[in-house]
């Protein structure tokens, strides 16, 4: 694991389960069956936020929930019904792009889906553009393999590389780490401010085409609320970070109860096996 990774999760152990008092700071409760752990509500919050910090979603995405997107209803009714069918995608490598101007959600949206595949069991890699151009440049093979390990990857901010005049460069590094990914199975889930006009200039006929295979295509249309964000802004200044929300609790104890459902099936499937 990456040093700030790690310390990212020291850090927000000591302001989650440390403190917490039905526990006091254990992070587990008696149990309530014979041999069968009973996960405290501060252990369950800092199990999944871990899986958020490893992913690399941006803290600011955490407690935002589809519904809670200033979003049009059918963009909301996409998310959802990706996410009721992530098994499918994941079984063929479908993704989806996301196109549009600033501010109208796109990583909202990007970064809801990659909740969801959390929750469901996947890896979850989420990084720009321009992130791993310069990992590649630097030849930083420690951070490229974590960015190419996931199984859902939220690849940010295609449009916004820094892309020299006359060099392919940048463009045939993206379009090989797109290419390759997907082959290996990999689900994107790509947001870019370019149009499919401005992204086949860009990135050519060929890469288009791949788009078009392998991704749902979803030209995202709405006011720019870049301005709300200063009321957020403002509110946020006088607000606790509550890391027991709903949108957070919701999710994390699907996530717990994901997996201890699935220990409690290894379990029984060992347990026979053995004959015991």
């Amino acid at each position: 694991m990456r040093d700030d990774i790690k310390a990212a999760m020291l850090a927000l152990k000591a302001e989650i389960v440390e403190p917490h008092e039905p526990c006091d700071g254990i992070g587990w409760l008696e149990p309530t069956e014979p041999g069968k752990l009973n996960p405290c509500k501060c252990m369950t919050v800092f199990h999944y936020l871990n899986a958020l910090i490893e992913a690399r979603i941006p803290r600011d995405y955490w407690w935002l929930r589809i519904e809670d997107l200033e979003i049009a209803e059918e963009y909301k009714d996409f998310c959802h019904w990706f996410n009721e069918q992530m098994a499918n995608a994941v079984q063929h490598a479908l993704g989806v792009l996301f196109l549009g101007a600033n501010g109208i959600g796109k990583t909202s949206m990007q970064c809801a889906i990659g909740k969801e595949a959390i929750v469901q069991g996947h890896t979850v890699k989420y990084f720009t553009a321009q992130q791993y151009i310069e990992a590649t440049k630097m030849k930083d093979l420690s951070l490229l393999d974590d960015y190419g390990s996931g199984r859902f990857i939220l690849f940010d901010e295609m449009d916004k590389v820094y892309i020299k005049t006359k060099s392919n460069y940048v463009t045939k590094t993206l379009e090989d780490f797109l290419r390759r990914l997907t082959a290996q199975d990999a689900v994107f889930i790509i947001c870019t401010n370019h149009d499919q006009k401005t992204l086949t200039e860009v990135f050519g006929q060929s890469t288009m085409s791949m788009f078009r295979r392998h991704f749902k295509i979803i030209d995202v249309a709405g006011e720019d609320y870049s301005e709300k964000l200063q009321n957020r802004w403002d509110s946020l200044m006088k607000t606790k970070v509550d890391y027991y929300a709903d949108a957070i609790i919701s999710m994390a104890q699907r996530m717990m109860d994901r997996e201890i459902k699935e220990d409690d099936i290894a379990w029984e499937q060992t347990y026979r096996r053995t004959g015991a």
